[in-house]
């Protein structure tokens, strides 16, 4: 045979096993794999992208720690009483937060949800919500945080 046409894969392929046509592939596709990753990976923006995806794991752990479970102390208000329009309803807490929501269950057990636009007075530990409390007896009310954290749930009283 001429050394011109005399190569391994040829070998491979005139040879009459199977397992060395298809091991001669293998090794051709592990080659070009290895050889375009290595290329890949060796470019000027690896660094950069490296850099930006540890800046961006740190984003993500300092938000996760700074969203706590928010807490119900008391309900307070001057006087609650049945009526039909809204009167307000002030919460003491703690780690209350922006994009706080609030759910008050009246005592035939309809729910009011109340979103972060409707909660004014927003501190870490206080907020006020215009609720309709047209109803006598026993209230429920819970708080979520914007990460979905619920608070303990608190029961008031409508005289």
């Amino acid at each position: 045979m001429p050394p011109l046409l005399h190569s391994p894969l040829r070998e491979m392929a005139v040879s009459n096993h199977p397992w060395r046509i298809i091991s001669g592939a293998v090794t051709m596709v592990v080659l070009v794999s290895v050889l375009m990753f290595t290329t890949a990976w060796r470019t000027p923006d690896r660094e950069s992208f490296v850099a930006q995806q540890a800046e961006a794991q740190q984003r993500e752990a300092a938000a996760a720690s700074a969203i706590h479970t928010p807490a119900i102390v008391e309900v307070s208000s001057k006087a609650l009483t049945a009526r039909p329009d809204p009167q307000p309803l002030t919460i003491k807490g703690r780690e209350l937060a922006p994009g706080l929501t609030a759910t008050i269950t009246s005592p035939h057990e309809v729910m009011t949800t109340f979103g972060p636009e409707s909660v004014t007075n927003l501190t870490d530990t206080t907020c006020t919500l215009p609720a309709r409390l047209d109803e006598r007896g026993s209230y429920l009310l819970v708080v979520r945080n914007r990460g979905g954290q619920r608070s303990n749930i608190v029961t008031f009283t409508v005289k």
